[in-house]
């Protein structure tokens, strides 16, 4: 009996499991990288809008002026003010836009008379 012949398919077997479990592996990074990358970015778009939110609401009795732009390293915050069918309140709409051209929107309820954000709208 040859037996030389006998270890070839166990070695081809064993590295084609092997080779199935790093592509496996692979495609588990890439998506817990893509993941990360896609939460930082979130996060960094929420900050930015935190902070102009912050900014507009310090001054307040100007939040109708007019159109106006935050900007941030990342990127920049623009927003504009639109009528509510109750006169007290306006709604607040911020656009945020990345430093790669993405953008995002947010519109808030703002209550004219105590100066403080209601809810928000979407």
């Amino acid at each position: 009996m040859n037996e030389k012949g006998a270890v070839y398919p166990y070695v081809l077997v064993f590295f084609i499991i092997l080779q199935a479990a790093v592509v496996w592996g692979t495609g588990i990074y890439l998506s817990r990288y893509q993941t990360s990358k896609e939460l930082a970015n979130y996060y960094e778009t929420k900050v930015m809008e935190t902070l102009a939110l912050k900014k507009i609401l310090a001054n307040a009795p100007d939040i109708e002026s007019g159109p106006k732009t935050y900007p941030y390293s990342a990127g920049k915050v623009e927003y504009t003010t639109k009528p509510y069918e109750d006169p007290r309140y306006v709604i607040l709409q911020l656009t945020t836009i990345k430093g790669n051209g993405a953008s995002f929107t947010s519109s808030f309820l703002y209550n004219k008379n105590n100066g403080k954000i209601e809810k928000a709208l979407n």
